[in-house]
């Protein structure tokens, strides 16, 4: 059954069984079962063995360990927010400074890059702390709705301490990118922090979507359905008082997780001015314990915001343990899905072989160059598909990277820098779920978003769906770009991709918002 087409079959299955079940969760470990299944040949004895093997060893690794305890950290601190109500406080801060409906939409684009550590706090606290002020200056709630949504999933993936991002290098360390070398699995020799690090220029939609959203804002564009809601105006709402608001109780326990990220990553890599022998970039790339220094950084912060919170009388010791299970709840599911999808993305990628099957597929039949642009549209549908970033990350990374070694022809395990694709092609997977995520009707966060503002779901999926078409058409473009320029400096490819995704995002705009 290996090296043919029914390789494609588990993430095949996993989209399909998303659709019609509308179970994320039983929809991996059915590809689980089915990748097992034509790892081991259609032997039952040995499909069993094949699946079991891969669990255990997924629920045993300590990289893994450590990314379930950073998701739990990052849930209490989230919870911890809610219960001290430091980010209420620090929007209704924020919104003390608003004198016009412009200047209220500028606040609650800042508030959601503020809050970048998650797109479900983003989207919730931006989403409720912002109503009341958009109805006093007359904004409707879908023009919220889409603001607070377009800037959750786009500011959190660039967002190199988020949760998002752990759980994406975990999938491109699976996918057998490492440091060591030694294990017969690693194809690419480098700590997919690092990797994940030099993606982030090619991650166009976030970049195309945030520069929409703010030109939008600054020259009061409107159009489609949502120009409908617009013209219909709310009663004035005087927001609440914002006495005693501060922004300290939110500020300092994000600045101690970022703050000791940005230290013990280089620190835990060997930079020199810690006592190593590497230099800044060599730190980052040959970091063997990125999981561990995350997971640290967030213990950290929740320890200080619970003092601080403790201290300052926010919260009673008898609320802690009600903070941490919320933390927890906040989490599980999330925890449940990168383990079935950990598990999955190792079989796709060392057991069933399907991104080299593909590549045997596309060698002379498919330019090179369109690589981008490929995966870019199938993140795309697999993520409106499943309404799940995180699960299309399980399916195409374990796909693109082997596809990729294979194609380059090079012995393994390869330099990142000897795929001139990766890159691009990764961006194009990252942006492509960020996309799918945001317009998807079935995705949480569409949900989140609606509720959060007052809307109903699928109004808002239909009024905001026109404002991320310039974008959509901006990266098609750019990605287009990018393959055809891979081959050039990383610099150039970047300039010039994105240079032209942004003429034509932001030329639709405009044209869209004069046809209006």
């Amino acid at each position: 059954m290996l090296n043919s087409w029914l390789t494609v079959l588990p993430p095949v299955l996993v989209i399909f069984g998303a659709i019609i079940t509308r179970q994320i969760h039983l929809s991996l470990f059915i590809g689980i079962v089915v990748a097992s299944f034509v790892a081991a040949s259609g032997h039952i004895g040995a499909t069993w063995d094949i699946g079991s093997s891969a669990l255990f060893h997924t629920a045993i690794n300590i990289d893994n360990l450590y990314l379930y305890g950073f998701l739990i950290f990052i849930g209490i601190l989230v919870s911890l927010f809610a219960a001290n109500n430091s980010a209420e406080s620090f929007a209704q801060a924020v919104a003390a400074r608003i004198r016009s409906a412009r200047q209220a939409q500028y606040s609650s684009m800042f508030v959601s890059a503020l809050l970048f550590i998650d797109d479900y706090l983003s989207i919730l606290t931006s989403g409720y702390v912002m109503s009341p002020i958009m109805d006093h200056f007359h904004v409707s709630r879908n023009k919220l709705a889409f603001l607070v949504h377009s800037l959750g999933g786009p500011i959190v993936i660039l967002a190199p301490i988020s949760s998002w991002v752990a759980t994406i290098i975990a999938y491109i360390d699976h996918a057998g990118v490492d440091t060591t070398g030694t294990s017969g699995t690693v194809r690419i020799l480098a700590d997919p922090f690092f990797v994940y690090l030099k993606s982030i220029p090619f991650i166009f939609y976030s970049f195309l979507m945030i520069a929409s959203v703010w030109i939008i804002v600054r020259y009061e564009l409107s159009y489609g359905p949502m120009r409908t809601h617009e013209e219909k105006t709310s009663a004035p709402i005087q927001p609440s008082s914002n006495e005693h608001k501060n922004m300290r109780d939110l500020l300092i326990p994000l600045g101690v997780l970022v703050g000791s990220i940005i230290i013990g990553l280089p620190l835990a890599g060997g930079f020199y001015l810690f006592g190593g022998s590497y230099g800044l970039i060599d730190s980052l790339k040959y970091n063997e314990h990125p999981f561990l220094v995350m997971l640290l950084a967030a213990l950290l912060a929740v320890t200080v915001s619970m003092i601080r919170s403790l201290l300052k009388g926010q919260i009673r010791s008898a609320q802690i343990p009600n903070i941490l299970w919320t933390g927890v709840d906040l989490m599980y599911g999330a925890i449940g899905m990168v383990f079935l999808a950990s598990s999955l993305s190792d079989l796709l990628a060392n057991q069933v072989g399907t991104g080299q099957y593909l590549a045997s597929v596309l060698i002379g039949s498919v330019p090179l160059f369109l690589l981008p642009l490929m995966f870019f549209i199938v993140s795309l549908v697999s993520t409106i598909a499943t309404g799940s970033a995180w699960g299309n990350f399980a399916l195409m990374i374990p796909i693109a990277i082997p596809m990729l070694t294979a194609l380059s022809g090079l012995p393994l395990p390869i330099d990142p820098h000897s795929l001139p694709l990766l890159f691009p092609v990764l961006g194009a997977i990252f942006s492509g779920s960020v996309c799918g995520d945001h317009i998807s009707p079935l995705s949480e966060t569409t949900i989140m978003a609606a509720t959060s503002t007052g809307t109903k779901p699928i109004e808002h999926a239909y009024t905001q769906f026109p404002y991320t078409v310039p974008a959509i058409a901006g990266s098609v473009v750019a990605f287009i770009a990018a393959g055809i320029v891979a081959s050039s400096s990383t610099l150039i490819s970047i300039a010039l991709s994105l240079g032209i995704g942004f003429l034509v995002c932001i030329g639709l705009l405009y044209f869209l918002a004069k046809r209006a």
